[in-house]
């Protein structure tokens, strides 16, 4: 037990079983194998930082049961796991316990009181479980329960079996001189405090371009890349951006976060503003912006002064439409096709032959990619 916990103490962290190949694999594997796991496909993210791990003895030799077993109950009354070791000296004492293990129910309750006072020969040896918890609701069966590395049986589900409270835990075996049977030891532990650390995925929204009078919802995560539980508030600076969190909890969060263009007015220059997300674990801005450009297609600047300036066609009708500009003798001047999906396109205030038209009054239409007229 000493060098497993040098061995955490050594690397310093801790993982869960969650983690890729960290759960247990070798219940079919024997103590002369190596482990069908290598080392290195472990990952290693998340971990559990460890400051110190010392391996600590229970007290139960040499004590009445009633101290030994009290003993033992304190130390999992504190939530921690024990670790068991007991030691049969001879191949029919472990045929004892391999057909208690693989033939009988997880409801059985062995005991190693039979094998106490044995001689150790060659192929003696001990074998290393962990002690879970107890039920001592019937004094006469009251038992430890005992979690083996041994895998599952068709008796054992959960890969347990129950270890009489009531045994003798002063037992030993001979091999020139008296030694203990059974051990009980745990480890004590430090974890480093970890506090929360708030990241934000994306760190802007961008919504691109809007008509007035409309409504667009995009997201983004509020996560931990610390310890702990974050948790925080969240708000925004601006009345056309709404939240879907004011507040959470939790170490993944998805925020939605909806524009709405109402009362905003159509502009070439971007609407900007901010959400800002408040936690234990410091504070995020996620920038907010978007254009907001007219329903269909408006000319600007109108009137225009064609013999010298641009005359452009902007809304949310100009992405791969076809615009027809007309005199008023109904004579079609000049068609414009927008074939990149952009909101905007311009007219220079020439004719199909190149001229520059006259000054007056002209019309347009405008034809979706479909080839219906939106604007007439």
């Amino acid at each position: 037990m000493d060098e497993f916990a040098g061995w955490y103490q050594a690397e310093g962290f801790a993982i869960p079983w969650s983690n890729a190949n960290a759960h247990w694999q070798d219940g079919a594997q024997s103590c002369g194998d190596s482990t069908t796991v290598p080392c290195g496909t472990i990952s290693t993210s998340p971990n559990y930082p460890i400051t110190n791990c010392v391996d600590t003895a229970i007290g139960t030799h040499g004590l009445t049961q009633e101290q030994a077993i009290a003993n033992i109950k304190n130390v999992l009354h504190q939530n921690k796991a024990e670790w068991f070791s007991f030691y049969l000296p001879n191949d029919s004492d472990w045929d004892n316990f391999r057909d208690f293990w693989w033939n009988q129910p997880e409801t059985a309750i062995w005991n190693p009181d039979f094998s106490s006072g044995h001689t150790w020969i060659d192929n003696g040896g001990g074998h290393a479980v962990l002690c879970v918890g107890y039920d001592d609701t019937d004094p006469n069966n009251s038992y430890w329960t005992i979690l083996n590395s041994w895998g599952t049986t068709s008796g054992r589900p959960n890969g347990l079996f129950r270890l009489d409270m009531n045994m003798d835990y002063d037992n030993y075996f001979v091999m020139d001189g008296l030694y203990y049977s059974l051990y009980f030891e745990t480890l004590d532990v430090t974890f480093t405090t970890v506090s929360p650390v708030l990241e934000v995925d994306p760190s802007s929204l961008d919504f691109g371009e809007m008509g007035t009078s409309s409504s667009k919802i995009m997201t983004f995560r509020g996560y931990n890349v610390g310890g702990g539980t974050l948790s925080g508030n969240i708000s925004d600076n601006r009345d056309w951006i709404a939240v879907s969190l004011t507040s959470f909890e939790g170490n993944d969060n998805t925020i939605s976060v909806t524009v709405d263009t109402n009362g905003l007015t159509e502009s070439l220059t971007p609407y900007t503003g901010t959400v800002t997300v408040t936690s234990n674990g410091g504070t995020k801005t996620v920038e907010v912006s978007v254009t907001v450009i007219p329903t269909g297609a408006v000319p600007f600047p109108n009137p225009v002064s064609l013999s010298d300036s641009i005359l452009t066609f902007w809304g949310t009708s100009i992405p791969y439409a076809e615009i027809r500009i007309y005199n008023l003798a109904g004579e079609l001047v000049k068609t414009l096709d927008e074939i990149y999906g952009a909101s905007k396109v311009s007219w220079d205030g020439r004719n199909e032959q190149g001229n520059r038209v006259a000054r007056g009054v002209y019309f347009y239409t405008v034809k979706d990619f479909k080839g219906k007229f939106v604007v007439k």
